[in-house]
């Protein structure tokens, strides 16, 4: 394989886990919002910081 062939796979990889992570960070959103709770109410919830719900769904 040549360098330039797995330079591409490897940016290939990267967008898709971004565009996964965006995906996860939507859902979560819908899910939290039908559930009727705030990011805060989910975060006391799970115990965890309400920074990482924030990060989760603006990813």
């Amino acid at each position: 394989m040549k360098r330039d062939e797995f330079a591409t796979e490897e940016h290939i990889g990267r967008f898709s886990v971004q565009v996964a992570r965006a995906a996860l960070g939507q859902r979560l959103r819908e899910l939290r919002r039908q559930a009727g709770l705030t990011g805060v109410q989910l975060a006391e919830s799970l115990s965890w910081q309400q920074s990482k719900i924030s990060k989760l769904e603006t990813a």
